[in-house]
């Protein structure tokens, strides 16, 4: 009975993805289907291109030394990343401690200063690492490379620090 009840899933979800894939011969659902506003295909793969535009159109690279500076930006950035997620442990293993002498002395106010800061370095980690998510969407090999790079740095020289909070 349940080889049965399998060949019908497994005929119903091939019969979805044939709808959805494949309509008069042509494929609906490709990754090169849709175009920019300059009418090129949009790129879902990487390229080793060194004229990007990096986050937003004001920002390109149309020389070698735009295009290092921006690597080099990509690495700082990856850096500061993890180091922000650092610095929130920190802040939580120290709120911790304050909120531990909070009820012992009803000290509100340094419970609301931690609870800012670490409000703050939230919204700062969350910006950074979608602007990288958004960066290595340009699909750029050596951009790719550099984020992963300043993360890998990150993680060699403060990796200790991640273990100890």
């Amino acid at each position: 009975m349940n080889s049965i009840r399998l060949q019908k899933y497994a005929s119903f979800i091939f019969a979805i993805f044939y709808f959805f894939k494949i309509r008069d011969g042509k494929v609906n659902c490709s990754c090169h289907q849709d175009i920019n506003k300059d009418g090129y295909p949009l790129p879902m793969y990487f390229n080793y291109n060194i004229n990007i535009k990096f986050l937003f159109d004001y920002f390109k690279a149309e020389n070698m030394n735009q295009f290092i500076f921006y690597n080099i930006l990509c690495i700082l950035l990856g850096f500061l990343s993890i180091y922000i997620k650092i610095i929130k442990k920190g802040v939580t293993k120290i709120e911790k401690k304050s909120e531990l002498r909070e009820n012992l002395l009803s000290l509100n106010k340094m419970c609301a200063y931690w609870r800012f800061n670490y409000t703050f370095l939230t919204f700062l980690n969350y910006t950074i690492d979608y602007l990288l998510m958004l960066i290595v969407m340009t699909f750029n090999v050596y951009i790719f490379l550099s984020i992963m790079g300043g993360i890998s740095i990150a993680y060699l020289f403060l990796g200790h620090k991640v273990m100890k909070y």
